[in-house]
């Protein structure tokens, strides 16, 4: 039946955004052209997804992978903090996304209100970004990993 096909043609046109998306994932700089010629359809098709998937929030922007340490940046984080009961958590999120040493802010469920990666030049600068964001307004709690390796 007709409404059989359109089930079936709904589940492919999902695998194929989901493809796109896996294959983005891998190399963000991948041309349409690529894309099609990985997967078997037209470059058209693929544009035409990848509009659609930015257009509706699901793709939300393109970008790198940074190895801090090939800067200068010795001192790379993973940043746990906890809210105060009742803080502003638009305007704390805001705040810690604005710090230029910090470069990925994360709204988070759990024991922790927010996952943060940031990065710094020495120990030392490290140091004065947790006095920082120890007298931040609205955060009661500061854990902070030091990363060895990234993978």
């Amino acid at each position: 039946s007709s409404e059989h096909f359109g089930d079936v043609k709904m589940a492919y046109t999902q695998e194929l955004h989901h493809k796109i998306l896996f294959l983005l994932m891998e190399d963000s700089r991948l041309s349409h052209r690529e894309i099609a010629e990985k997967l078997k359809v037209s470059p058209t098709t693929v544009g035409k997804i990848i509009k659609s998937m930015e257009k509706s929030g699901v793709l939300q922007g393109y970008t790198v992978l940074v190895d801090w340490s090939i800067l200068g940046y010795d001192s790379v984080m993973c940043l746990q903090l906890a809210a105060d009961p009742g803080a502003d958590i638009e305007k704390v999120g805001k705040h810690l996304k604005s710090l230029p040493e910090i470069k990925q802010v994360f709204y988070t469920m759990g024991d922790m209100t927010f996952a943060c990666y940031g990065v710094c030049k020495d120990n030392n600068e490290a140091a004065e970004l947790m006095k920082r964001l120890g007298q931040v307004d609205g955060i009661e709690k500061l854990v902070c990993h030091t990363v060895l390796r990234q993978f």
